[in-house]
Protein backbone atom coordinates (compact mmCIF):
# COMPACT_ATOMS: atom_id res chain seq x y z
CA UNK A 1 0.00 0.00 0.00
CA UNK A 2 2.52 2.70 0.75
CA UNK A 3 4.54 1.59 -2.56
CA UNK A 4 1.69 2.13 -4.24
CA UNK A 5 1.07 5.65 -2.63
CA UNK A 6 4.87 6.64 -3.13
CA UNK A 7 4.07 5.89 -7.20
CA UNK A 8 1.18 7.66 -7.24
CA UNK A 9 3.18 10.72 -5.39
CA UNK A 10 5.84 10.10 -7.84
CA UNK A 11 3.62 9.71 -11.01
CA UNK A 12 1.79 13.63 -9.66
CA UNK A 13 5.02 15.00 -9.37
CA UNK A 14 6.27 14.17 -12.71
CA UNK A 15 3.41 15.33 -14.38
CA UNK A 16 3.43 18.39 -12.43
CA UNK A 17 6.69 18.75 -13.60
CA UNK A 18 5.55 18.53 -16.86
CA UNK A 19 2.99 20.80 -16.82
CA UNK A 20 5.25 23.43 -15.19
CA UNK A 21 7.38 22.85 -18.26
CA UNK A 22 4.95 23.54 -20.79
CA UNK A 23 2.93 25.90 -18.79
CA UNK A 24 6.97 28.03 -19.25
CA UNK A 25 7.54 27.21 -22.69
CA UNK A 26 3.23 28.55 -23.38
CA UNK A 27 4.59 32.18 -22.00
CA UNK A 28 7.56 32.22 -24.21
CA UNK A 29 5.68 31.17 -26.88
CA UNK A 30 2.96 33.81 -26.37
CA UNK A 31 5.36 36.50 -25.33
CA UNK A 32 6.71 36.02 -28.75
CA UNK A 33 3.90 35.69 -31.05
CA UNK A 34 1.26 37.34 -28.88
CA UNK A 35 -1.57 35.88 -26.31
CA UNK A 36 -2.57 32.29 -27.78
CA UNK A 37 -5.87 33.54 -28.02
CA UNK A 38 -4.65 36.00 -30.14
CA UNK A 39 -2.80 33.78 -32.26
CA UNK A 40 -6.14 31.30 -32.31
CA UNK A 41 -8.52 34.19 -33.07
Amino acid sequence: MAKHLSDNLLWSGKNFVIYKFLSEILEKFSEKFGSISDFLD
